[in-house]
């Protein structure tokens, strides 16, 4: 297997995180011939503690910096973060488990991605949520030029009741974001409108 056919968070995972000992593991060469090694669930299994030692040896410690110089630090959600692991667990909830301090800049529409509730979500790390990114998902076979990304209130995402269930967190930013928009300015000027409403 070609280190390119490994799954999306492995590579992310490796690409920002190896370099040196990571808790006990050899870097580099080392981690990714076990990984060629071992059986799909083996491989997945290799990580199922990293992303709570990862909260914990990268991002609480990080925390703790930036809290004595004034300010936040938190983590940023993908999809990845929502896919179950070998033993059940789910890698947001690792990462949170590590570093027990960190807040979170939650993605609405990555979260929905990942086959994960956002309300769920929500209401179980009310107190986490600084951030929100506002944005919206394209009905199926939509915006393929934008990569299934839609202006917010143009696509998929019930916003108005995000919004409702947001207003009982500790969040304190809204971020209207599209990832690849083709007119930017339509869709500032749409999620704007939209985000109004709510």
């Amino acid at each position: 297997m070609a280190p390119a056919s490994l799954p999306a968070p492995f590579l992310f995972a490796i690409s920002h995180s190896f370099s040196g000992d990571l808790w006990g593991l050899q870097a580099g060469q080392d981690l990714i011939g076990a990984l060629h090694d071992d059986g799909s669930q083996d491989r997945v299994g290799l990580f199922d503690g990293l992303y709570r030692h990862f909260g914990l040896e990268r991002r609480q410690y990080s925390r703790e910096t930036a809290v004595r110089g004034g300010l936040d630090f938190g983590w940023h959600n993908h999809d990845f973060e929502f896919h179950a692991l070998a033993d059940g667990s789910v890698p947001l909830d690792q990462i949170f488990a590590g570093g027990p301090d960190l807040s979170w800049e939650a993605d609405i529409a990555w979260i929905v991605r990942g086959g994960a509730d956002p309300f769920g979500w929500i209401s179980k790390y009310p107190t986490r949520i600084t951030a929100v990114h506002v944005k919206d998902i394209a009905p199926k076979g939509e915006k393929a030029d934008e990569d299934g990304w839609a202006d917010v209130g143009e696509g998929t995402l019930d916003w108005k009741a995000l919004i409702q269930a947001l207003s009982r967190t500790s969040v304190k930013y809204f971020v209207a974001e599209h990832d690849n928009p083709s007119d930017f300015r339509r869709f500032a000027k749409r999620s704007l409108a939209s985000i109004q409403s709510y």
